[in-house]
């Protein structure tokens, strides 16, 4: 995301969340996870996403007008699953940005994005987290993606360094 370069093909751009914040209520799980053999895992953590157009939450899935671009903030709110908090675990994050022609993913090393291969060995964290705590807020972007005209996708989750399982917010990007 952060000098990526694309060819524009629209005039608006999309960008999927998760709900706004609002009272930062989880009334129900939204997880997936998967073990380091590829196996689905069980989770009862919960991911809330915010996006904001100067500092006003917008909703869900919302289409952006170039101009509503310039001036995105993206951060989501996890609620650890209980039996995950205190353990070690590095934050990991994944943008898929498709436009009419091409899919391009990328990942976050700290701040930076970069272009990630799709293989799971390679995700780089985000954050780390020597101890997870309950709740844990994952700044994603700020900034201006209005020539990066296509779809956003943002996938969100944690790594838990003793057994590679990867929980994330696979139901609802």
């Amino acid at each position: 995301l952060d000098g990526a370069s694309s060819t524009p093909d629209t005039t608006s751009t999309v960008v999927e969340e998760v709900e706004p914040l609002g009272d930062a209520v989880c009334n129900q799980a939204n997880a997936l996870g998967i073990n380091a053999q590829g196996q689905p895992v069980n989770s009862q953590a919960c991911f809330l996403g915010k996006l904001s157009i100067d500092d006003v939450l917008q909703p869900n899935h919302r289409m952006l007008t170039p101009e509503q671009a310039q001036t995105l903030r993206i951060s989501t709110l996890i609620r650890i699953s209980p039996e995950h908090v205190g353990k070690k675990a590095e934050i990991l994050l994944v943008g898929t940005h498709n436009t009419l022609v091409d899919e391009t993913h990328y990942t976050r090393k700290e701040r930076p994005w970069y272009q990630w291969d799709d293989k799971l060995s390679s995700l780089t964290k985000a954050q780390f987290h020597p101890q997870l705590p309950e709740i844990v807020n994952v700044f994603i972007f700020e900034g201006d993606l209005s020539a990066m005209p296509g779809e956003f996708t943002i996938f969100v989750g944690y790594r838990l360094l003793e057994d590679n399982i990867i929980i994330y917010n696979g139901l609802e990007p």
